[in-house]
């Protein structure tokens, strides 16, 4: 039988639909820990939401929490009196033998959850969470280092059942299905006792068998904890003090400029290098502001702080780096066309909410856009809003219209004329922007299309006789900036328009944090 393996887009009406019934089961795990004095804390995008939204993350699809192996141990044995046992299943090596995964998963039982390439797999198929167990590590990098790959050897050896049947790679899928012949049984066993080798001893820092990669935590995470509202109720989080970067070696922020502002001081003075998501940096003259294909060079003169740029900047320096080192670019106007996303989770409910409104034929409530702390909201469905963020009355200018040109100036180190406009438009998610450049030398469009299709970073989407341009739609969930409708100006030889979209979750956001630390290895500044 020939297994469909195209994954199914979700509906924003069908991920909501998800997050809830998995916050179902965020509610029953708490409950457990809550009744048997269990201490756990809410770990990764679940923990993000928790403070940037005080619930899910509007696109995450997933809820992670974090226990001590002790504190899991009891966790499990609390879960064979106090579990509702009709409606969720608490799946692990031993409830499962089927499963390999070297974590656990709290499973709601009358739905099904299937991850593309893993039709077959024969385990417990309903949605979850994810439960992360940790255990300790050894201080010594060596050791550590050692340790770690031996448990990702474990960790691939445990995935070759699924490895032999969705790996892409032939030879892959063939290593791995020799690889399946030995027993699991006791690879599992081995790895169970391999993993907890150090939990006597009195370490700094510790891991979790879920990561395959070369993460290890300070052990602090789990020592100060307060609540923290998630979707209207209360779940643990680690505690953030001006203690918690003691062995930590990178930091990624984004939970505001207020908390970078109060804590990255103290991240700095133990030694971490910081890579800040928020505002409140992105100006200093002591911090570098950087789009890695644009300006990478500029991270040897950090201080322990990098600062990300505005999403709309970072997509718009991205398409122009290349045109601007061949052409030297003066002046660019820019109108950019925001989604809903940009404000956040209450944006994108907002827009849902109003154009069920409006199709039923009543009058749309505002009660979030253009911006949360201004006087007036308007509506954003069937519409369009000129302000993202609230406006210098000054000069007539946004908030975001001047981190757009003051960004640009200092990613491209030079006085280039920016003039901006941004609307916000009714689009769930990706952002588009419509850009006039004038240059300094004449432009050449066949060296344009060049440049632009050997450019990092970018797609070139450019086929007018075929009506191929970029569209948000399109391209949710992918890291390029996204450029097309490229045209030489009609009246000018020094100046062209084009179009660029992105999906700014991504590039605009997480992914040029992570391509930040990517570089910073590149040229030798992390391990």
């Amino acid at each position: 039988m020939k297994i469909n393996r195209k994954p199914i887009e979700l509906t924003q009406e069908q991920l909501r639909k998800l997050q809830l019934t998995e916050l179902e089961m965020l509610v029953e795990f708490d409950r457990i820990c809550r009744k048997n004095n269990i201490h756990y804390i809410l770990g990764y995008g679940t923990l993000l939401g928790a403070v940037r939204h005080n619930g899910f993350i509007p696109w995450d699809d997933d809820v992670d929490v974090f226990l001590m192996r002790d504190e899991y141990n009891k966790f499990c044995e609390a879960c064979k009196t106090d579990l509702n046992t009709e409606k969720f299943f608490l799946q692990n090596w031993e409830t499962d033998k089927n499963f390999n995964s070297g974590y656990a998963k709290l499973r709601r039982n009358d739905t099904q959850y299937v991850r593309v390439g893993q039709e077959r797999m024969k385990y417990h198929n309903g949605i979850y969470i994810d439960i992360m167990v940790f255990d300790k590590v050894i201080d010594k990098v060596k050791m550590r280092e050692k340790f770690k790959k031996k448990c990702i050897i474990y960790r691939k050896l445990l995935y070759s059942t699924a490895g032999s049947m969705c790996e892409k790679n032939i030879f892959k899928r063939i290593g791995y299905k020799i690889l399946t012949l030995i027993p699991k049984e006791k690879v599992k066993q081995k790895f169970g006792e391999y993993s907890q080798k150090y939990n006597d001893m009195n370490t700094c820092f510790v891991f979790s068998t879920a990561t395959l990669g070369n993460q290890h935590y300070c052990i602090k995470l789990f020592q100060k904890t307060k609540e923290a509202e998630f979707e209207g109720h209360k779940f643990v989080v680690e505690e953030l003090t001006e203690n918690s970067f003691e062995g930590v070696e990178v930091a990624f922020w984004s939970a505001g400029g207020s908390i970078s502002e109060k804590y990255m001081k103290y991240a700095v003075e133990a030694g971490c290098v910081n890579i800040d998501n928020t505002s409140h940096f992105r100006m200093d003259p002591n911090v570098p502001l950087v789009v890695p294909e644009v300006n990478g060079e500029a991270l040897k003169d950090h201080h322990g702080i990098i600062s990300c740029p505005n999403c709309t900047t970072i997509m718009m320096c991205s398409a122009l780096t290349r045109l601007n080192d061949e052409f030297d670019i003066e002046r660019i106007v820019v109108s950019t066309y925001q989604a809903v996303s940009g404000a956040g989770v209450a944006g994108m409910e907002e827009l849902y909410r109003q154009s069920q409104e409006v199709l039923d034929g009543k009058e749309p409530v505002a009660k979030t856009l253009p911006c949360a702390g201004d006087k007036k909201h308007f509506p954003i469905a069937f519409n369009c809003i000129p302000q993202v963020d609230k406006f210098d009355l000054s000069n007539g200018y946004s908030k975001e219209e001047m981190k757009m040109v003051n960004e640009t100036k200092k990613i491209f180190n030079k006085d280039i004329e920016v003039n901006a406009t941004c609307v916000r438009v009714p689009v769930l998610r990706g952002h588009s922007e419509s850009i006039y450049i004038e240059t300094k030398k004449p432009i050449d469009m066949d060296k344009v299309f060049e440049l632009l299709g050997n450019s990092t970073g970018i797609d070139l989407c450019d086929d007018l006789a075929n009506q191929v341009y970029p569209m948000p739609t399109s391209f949710i969930g992918d890291e390029l900036t996204h450029v097309g409708r490229v045209r030489k100006d009609l009246y000018k030889d020094n100046a062209l328009s084009l179009w660029i979209t992105g999906d700014q979750l991504m590039k605009g956001a997480a992914y040029n944090s992570v391509d930040i630390g990517l570089k910073m290895i590149e040229l030798g500044l992390l391990k």
